[in-house]
């Protein structure tokens, strides 16, 4: 009798190793396949970008490709591949062994969509848990007003451009962007790309920050410690106007992070790219940076 129990016992145990097992297994599938979403996607996108240099006669190496972020986008695309085979599948670790090739790749389409995947996965499959894990310190902050910290300035500005130059019609104008996002910080410039550079002056509150091949790195520090960043370039007709960001490093030793819009022209808006982005060869060395402090 003692010896039947034992038995069971041990093969209850085995059962549960097998489908930790199996488990493993199944997290594994949709963490390759994520991160082949993810791939096809930074793939997609190093095209179009080397297309885009190679017309001005450069290459991405030599414009700064960041390696670390395309590595970074990769192993995003395989974490929501491994939570996404989870809700193509049911929740069911069975379905393992019946895994087709339809909802293989469609876990390859959730590794394309990456962050936005796991963000909708938190706030629809979690409701109860996940999406009150996300809103925590929100919360806590709004119940405890006497201990809440604000995200630092450079941070808040940021997502400010993340999220007005989501906007069509900023996206496709780069004054009206650099305005919208100015306001939120009761920075007020008028008119068009040219109008704006010419208000970049000490005259009209701002701090010059000059064009010289140092500018774009005092532009940059300027931005970390939280003012308002500006860059900006004349030119016959219409201007081009940035707003500057922090980040690191800069490309080429000069060139700040920042967001644009690009006159009608939104699918190519700026998105925390480098200034050289957003400038041809011929003039990304002659932007006039400027700063404001914020109150």
């Amino acid at each position: 009798m003692r010896h039947a129990y034992h038995l069971l016992r041990y093969q209850a145990e085995l059962g549960k190793a097998m489908t930790a097992s199996v488990l493993l297994q199944f997290v594994a599938i949709g963490v390759i396949a994520g991160a082949l979403g993810q791939g096809i996607r930074a793939i997609v996108g190093i095209k179009k970008a080397s297309d885009e240099v190679a017309a001005e006669g450069s290459t991405l190496r030599s414009e700064g490709l960041d390696v670390s972020r395309l590595v970074l986008s990769v192993f995003i695309g395989g974490t929501a591949g491994g939570v996404g085979i989870f809700t193509i599948t049911g929740f069911h670790v069975t379905a393992y062994t019946n895994i087709s090739v339809e909802m293989f790749f469609g876990v390859v389409g959730i590794g394309y969509a990456g962050t936005d995947f796991i963000e909708g996965f938190v706030r629809t499959q979690l409701p109860n848990r996940g999406a009150a894990a996300l809103a925590l310190s929100g919360q806590a902050q709004r119940a405890s007003p006497e201990i809440y910290i604000p995200p630092p300035v450079p941070d808040l500005i940021k997502q400010s451009c993340e999220r007005l130059l989501r906007i069509p019609a900023n996206a496709s104008d780069c004054s009206g962007f650099a305005k919208a996002v100015a306001a939120e910080f009761g920075v007020t410039m008028t008119g068009l790309a040219n109008d704006i550079a010419d208000q970049l002056t000490s005259a009209n509150g701002w701090t010059e920050l000059g064009s010289d091949a140092q500018a774009g790195r005092r532009a940059a520090e300027a931005a970390a410690r939280g003012e308002f960043v500006i860059g900006a370039r004349k030119e016959v007709g219409n201007g081009h106007v940035v707003v500057v960001v922090e980040g690191m490093p800069l490309a080429h030793d000069k060139y700040p992070f920042c967001y644009w819009g690009k006159l009608n022209d939104p699918a190519n808006a700026g998105f925390n790219r480098t200034a050289n982005w957003a400038w041809d060869r011929a003039s990304r060395d002659s932007v006039t940076y400027a700063s404001r402090k914020i109150s």
